[in-house]
C-alpha cells in the first residue's frame, strides 16, 4: 500500500550567528637585514576566542605562534600576511602589511696626517648611510676608544694596528669595519756643531740614526733663504758675523715622517789667546809622563780644536795629539822615550776657534831628566837561621848618581836578617831616586827556609866493650842525618846509631834540610870501666834496694848472669841483663842469707863474680 499525506508541520529551532575574529598586528614598517623584526598580534575581542594564528611572512616563511619574531636576510619589501580561527572553527578575513628590509649603512673611514709615531691622526668617518647615523663606536688598537664622529688619536709605540669603527643608523641597524694601520717611527737624525770661526765656510753634515731621509731641509738661523743648500744632507753656509745661531734640521721619512732637530751653534772669532803651563817644568823625569795645562783663551766664541805637537820639528817628524773637545785648565800627559840621560824636547800649542782660524805658540823647550834604571837579581832561598847579610841584589845599572832604599821584611840598614824576616816568601822593594829627583822602583822576592829541630838525645853510660843505641829525634822536610866524630858508631847517617865508643866520646848530631838548613845538638856517650856490683840488697816491699840492681851491665848485651844458694844450687839466670833479680825463686821468696853469683860478658872482658847478701 502506498501511503501519502498532504499534511505539513513545522518545526522550530533556535540559530545564532557570531562575528568573525578580527585578525590586526603591530610591526615596524623597517628593519634591518638580518636583524629581528617583532611581530605583536592585537586582541580585539571579536567574535569568538582566538586559538589558531598562522603568519606568513612573504618569504616563503610561516609562523603559528602568537607574536613571533622574524629575521630577514635579503633587502626588499615583504607583504606579511596574518589569519585567525577562533575556538568554533571561524576563520578571519586576512590582513596584511609591506614590511620592508633595509640596510642603510656602508660603513667606511680614512685617516689624515701620515701615520707616524707622536703624529696627531685624524680619524675621518666615511659611512655611506641612507636614513642617517646616531652613533659612532671606535676602538683604535692601542687601549683607547672614541665615541666621536671624526676622532685624532696619538700613537707612542711603532707597530700595526686593527682600527675598528663600529655605526649605528637611526633605524637601529648597525655595521661593522675593520682595518689595520702600520705606524712608523720618524727618522732619527742628528748633526753637530761643526765648531766654526767667522772665516770658515761652515759645513753642516746630516747624520741618519735610524730610518730613512727622502728630504732634506735646514734653517741655518741667521734669516737667509739658500734653496740650493737648505735641502742637501750635507750642507755648507758662511755666516756674517760672530754669534750664536739656532740651525734646525728637519726631514722627512720614506712614510712621510716629519723630524726636527735644533741647535745652538756658536761662530767664534778669528783670535783664540794659545798658552799652556808645563806642570813641575823644572823635574821632569823620562820615566813619568809629563803634564801639560790648557790655558789658552778667546774674546768671543769657543777654542773647538787644540793641538798639542810634543815633539815639535821645524822639517816635520812631529808627534801630534789633537783634542776636539778641549777646556780651560784641562790637563794632557805625554810620556817620552825613557833614557839616562837629559834630553830637550820642544813643545808647540795650537788652538783653533773654527776650522781654518789658529793661533800657534811659540816652540818652548823642557829638559826631560834621565831616570834610574833598577835590576833585581833573583834570589836563593836562604835559612831562617842564617846571619843576616848585605842584600845586594836589587841596584842601579846606568850609573846615575842618586840614592837607593830598601824596604821590606827582614831589611835593617841594607842587611837583610833571616831570622826577623821569619819563614816564607817576602818581597823586597827597592826605591831609588837620582839627584835630579826622578824615582824608580822595582821589586822582587827571597824566600827564607824554615830550619829542621834536633834532639840528640840525653847523655848515654855504657860500659867499657858495652854497647847502647842512641835516642835522637828530629823533624824537617826530607832530612838528612849526619854524626860527628863517625867512629864508635854502627852508622854516622841514621838518626839512631849503636855507640860503642872506647872512650867517652861527644858526638854530634848535624840534621840537614832538602832546603839545605842544617841544626845541631850533642849527646856524650860515657865510658865505665866496670859495672857497680851492690853486694847487698834487701827485697822486703819497702821500695828500697828491693831488687839487685847493677848498673850499666845492660850495655854487655850478650852477658849472662847466674846466682847461687850456697849449697850451689842455681837460683836465678839471665840472658842479658833487663830484669834484675828480686830475690825469689820460682815464685818465692829466697831466705835471709849470702849468695853467689857469676857474670860472664861473652865479650872479651873478663868474668865478675862474688857474693851477695839478701836482707829482709
Amino acid at each position: 500500500n502506498v501511503c501519502s499525506t498532504t499534511d505539513e508541520e513545522l518545526i522550530n529551532f533556535n540559530l545564532e550567528v557570531v562575528d568573525l575574529p578580527v585578525a590586526e598586528f603591530n610591526a615596524n614598517d623597517k628593519v634591518c637585514v638580518t636583524l629581528p623584526l617583532q611581530f605583536t598580534y592585537v586582541e580585539k575581542n571579536i567574535g569568538e576566542p582566538v586559538v589558531k594564528w598562522l603568519w606568513d611572512f612573504g618569504d616563503g616563511t610561516t609562523s603559528t605562534l602568537k607574536d613571533p619574531s622574524h629575521i630577514y636576510n635579503t633587502i626588499g619589501n615583504y607583504t606579511v600576511k596574518l589569519t585567525l580561527e577562533s575556538t568554533i572553527g571561524c576563520s578571519s578575513l586576512t590582513t596584511q602589511k609591506v614590511i620592508s628590509v633595509i640596510k642603510p649603512l656602508t660603513p667606511a673611514y680614512s685617516t689624515q696626517n701620515p701615520l707616524c709615531v707622536g703624529n696627531n691622526i685624524m680619524f675621518i668617518d666615511e659611512t655611506v648611510s641612507t636614513d642617517g647615523i646616531t652613533s659612532w663606536a671606535w676602538d683604535f688598537g692601542n687601549g683607547n676608544t672614541s665615541n666621536l664622529r671624526n676622532p685624532s688619536q696619538v700613537f707612542t709605540t711603532a707597530g700595526n694596528y686593527t682600527v675598528k669603527l663600529l655605526v649605528t643608523s637611526q633605524t637601529g641597524c648597525t655595521e661593522f669595519i675593520s682595518k689595520t694601520i702600520r705606524i712608523s717611527n720618524p727618522a732619527q737624525i742628528d748633526f753637530a756643531d761643526p765648531g766654526s770661526c767667522i772665516n770658515d765656510i761652515v759645513k753642516f753634515d746630516g747624520v741618519v740614526l735610524s730610518g730613512t731621509v727622502t728630504s732634506w731641509l735646514w734653517d741655518f738661523g741667521d734669516g737667509t733663504n739658500d734653496l740650493v743648500e737648505r735641502v742637501k744632507q750635507n750642507a755648507e753656509h758662511r755666516y756674517l758675523s760672530t754669534g750664536t745661531y739656532n740651525v734646525r734640521l728637519q726631514v722627512t721619512s720614506a712614510d712621510g715622517c716629519i723630524t726636527s732637530v735644533t741647535k745652538t751653534i756658536t761662530i767664534s772669532g778669528s783670535n783664540p789667546r794659545v798658552s799652556f803651563d808645563v806642570l813641575n817644568r823644572n823635574n821632569l823625569c823620562s820615566n813619568t809622563p809629563v803634564t801639560f795645562k790648557n790655558t789658552s783663551t778667546i774674546v768671543f766664541g769657543n777654542i773647538v780644536r787644540l793641538e798639542i805637537i810634543y815633539q815639535y820639528s821645524a822639517t816635520g817628524n812631529n808627534i801630534v795629539f789633537t783634542d776636539n773637545n778641549p777646556t780651560p785648565g784641562k790637563e794632557y800627559t805625554y810620556k817620552y822615550p825613557e833614557s839616562s840621560v837629559n834630553r830637550n824636547y820642544q813643545v808647540v800649542f795650537r788652538a783653533y776657534s773654527g776650522q781654518n782660524c789658529f793661533q800657534e805658540s811659540v816652540p818652548i823647550t823642557i829638559t826631560v831628566n834621565g831616570s834610574p834604571t833598577l835590576a833585581f837579581t833573583p834570589t836563593i832561598p836562604v835559612c831562617v837561621n842564617a846571619p843576616r847579610f848585605l842584600f845586594t841584589n836589587a841596584r842601579e845599572t846606568t850609573g846615575i848618581t842618586g840614592t837607593g832604599v830598601l824596604e821590606g821584611p827582614g831589611i835593617v840598614n841594607g842587611f837583610f836578617d833571616p831570622a826577623i824576616a821569619g819563614v816564607g816568601t817576602h818581597t823586597i822593594k827597592y826605591t831609588y831616586t837620582s839627584t835630579k829627583g826622578c824615582v824608580e822602583q822595582i821589586s822582587g822576592n827571597i824566600v827564607v827556609s824554615p830550619i829542621p829541630t834536633v834532639e840528640a838525645g840525653e847523655d848515654l853510660f855504657i860500659l867499657l866493650e858495652g854497647e847502647k843505641q842512641i835516642q835522637a829525634t828530629a823533624t824537617g822536610n826530607n832530612i838528612k842525618y849526619k854524626w860527628s866524630p863517625s867512629i864508635g858508631l854502627s852508622n854516622d847517617s841514621i838518626a839512631n846509631p849503636i855507640a860503642t865508643p872506647k872512650v867517652t866520646t861527644k858526638y854530634t848530631l848535624t840534621v840537614t834540610s832538602k832546603d839545605g838548613c842544617a841544626v845541631t845538638d850533642e849527646v856524650t856517650v860515657n865510658v865505665i870501666i866496670d859495672p857497680t856490683i851492690p853486694n847487698v840488697f834487701s827485697p822486703n816491699g819497702d821500695g828500697i834496694n828491693d831488687t839487685w840492681v847493677i848498673k850499666y851491665l845492660e850495655t854487655f848485651i850478650n852477658a849472662t848472669i847466674k846466682i847461687f844458694n850456697r849449697y850451689g844450687q842455681q837460683v836465678f839466670f839471665a840472658q842479658q841483663y833487663n830484669t834484675p833479680w828480686d830475690g825469689r825463686f820460682n815464685g818465692q821468696d829466697m831466705p835471709v842469707g849470702v849468695y853467689y853469683f857469676m857474670i860472664e860478658p861473652n865479650n872479651g872482658r873478663n868474668r865478675y863474680t862474688g857474693s851477695v847478701t839478701l836482707l829482709r
